[in-house]
């Protein structure tokens, strides 16, 4: 099962998201007319990365909290366990979406770039990702040793909770500031969930490549030859890629939210619920046919999978930016909040949620894997709900300042 989510921002808010034109210029004709990202828009993608990332802290919680489901004889399970037996199966869908949200928002703005200015400032691009990703993992890595040391010296299940501990080393961590986990090394101690980050960044600079190779108009033979050399290095780098979803084939899942935010005009008149349900019920269906055992998460049928529903979601984004649906406020009002702290939850959940169960189960015998029955699943709700707040508070000084930290370190 993947463990993902995204450096995304609020689209409504950020300029990475629906960049302004400066006043003294003049787009291209094919620029204009690109509707930028509509409020009704940004609102569905917050829904959509907050689910997305509880699907993942669902699952995670369910490894390290919940009995397994097939411990448990089938005449013995109660409604609640298959129910959340079967969410617990959307984890690697909310990494796909957190994909196509990422091509959407990050690719559609690099691409706008490249034709209002022939080209793309790479110093201020790599400068905004960068702040934006290291301002929450360099804590991550921080927060990962701390948890980690801390949990593992918490009595006999420690060794069980930690037995797939990966290295603490300063080598582990550098390594994956620079997001080479899961080609030079492992995701840093118990944060498996880092190895998406590795995807995410270098999805980021082979679409910038190739912006400038085939649209840029201000740059020398020579020059778009050293980005075509830059994307077969990455691309042949890949093929060491340890764990996680193989970078070159899913870098067409990322291409279609990078489609969805550039395409010129609706690509079909239909309203945005068609391919919004078409998404929901193709997920659905799957989540199914694992249950059934009529296929796995992993190889190649579940890769067309990927692609077929994720194109559905990005037909879903592309229409929504012409023909755009309300989204209730009483959901989107919460969506903003709760998507506002997803990128911290997400670097930080997987060693919290260990040192948790490790800490509980010295203290109070309970905590691991435990949770089947009764107010069993109230300590559940806790649990999630400590953190979520953990989280939260942290992103305050961390997401929540990017402009900030931008504002510091990009002042020249």
């Amino acid at each position: 099962m993947s463990e993902a989510l995204h450096d995304i921002e609020h689209p409504s808010t950020v300029p990475d998201a629906a960049p302004a034109v400066p006043e003294e210029h003049t787009p291209a004709p094919e620029v204009a007319a690109q509707p930028p990202v509509n409020d009704h828009l940004s609102y569905w993608i917050d829904l959509f990365r907050w689910t997305a990332a509880f699907a993942v802290v669902l699952a995670h919680a369910g490894n390290r909290f919940v009995q397994a489901t097939d411990t448990i004889a089938a005449t013995d399970r109660t409604i609640v366990q298959t129910i959340y037996a079967f969410l617990n199966g959307f984890s690697h869908p909310g990494i796909m979406i957190f994909f196509v949200i990422s091509g959407f928002l990050v690719g559609g703005t690099t691409w706008r770039e490249a034709m209002r200015t022939g080209g793309i400032d790479i110093r201020r691009f790599m400068g905004r990702r960068l702040i934006r990703l290291w301002i929450v993992i360099v804590p991550a890595l921080l927060a990962t040793f701390t948890l980690d040391t801390w949990g593992s010296a918490q009595g006999d299940v420690a060794p069980i909770i930690y037995a797939e501990v990966r290295s603490h080393s300063l080598d582990a961590a550098l390594c994956n500031v620079a997001f080479l986990q899961t080609v030079a090394c492992d995701p840093y101690g118990t944060d498996g969930a880092l190895w998406t980050l590795y995807n995410e960044f270098w999805y980021y600079l082979l679409f910038v490549a190739g912006v400038i190779i085939f649209v840029g108009k201000r740059y020398s033979i020579m020059q778009k030859a050293a980005f075509g050399m830059f994307i077969l290095i990455v691309a042949a780098a890949s093929f060491w890629q340890r764990e996680g979803a193989p970078m070159v084939p899913y870098f067409a899942i990322w291409l279609l939210g990078a489609w969805a935010a550039t395409v010129k005009r609706a690509p079909l008149k239909i309203s945005p619920w068609l391919p919004l349900v078409g998404t929901l019920a193709l997920l659905l269906g799957f989540r199914v046919g694992m249950g059934l055992k009529f296929w796995d998460n992993d190889g190649f049928w579940p890769f067309v999978f990927d692609l077929v529903s994720m194109g559905v979601f990005a037909l879903f984004l592309a229409t929504m930016r012409f023909r755009p649906v309300h989204l209730a406020r009483f959901i989107a009002a919460p969506s903003v909040l709760l998507a506002s702290f997803s990128f911290t939850l997400y670097c930080f959940h997987v060693p919290l949620m260990n040192a948790m169960a490790a800490t509980m189960e010295r203290n109070l015998a309970m905590g691991w894997r435990d949770v089947s029955h009764g107010l069993e699943w109230a300590r559940l709700v806790v649990q999630l709900a400590f953190v979520m707040l953990f989280a939260f508070a942290v992103s305050r000084v961390t997401e929540a300042r990017t402009d900030t930290y931008r504002r510091i370190f990009l002042r020249g």
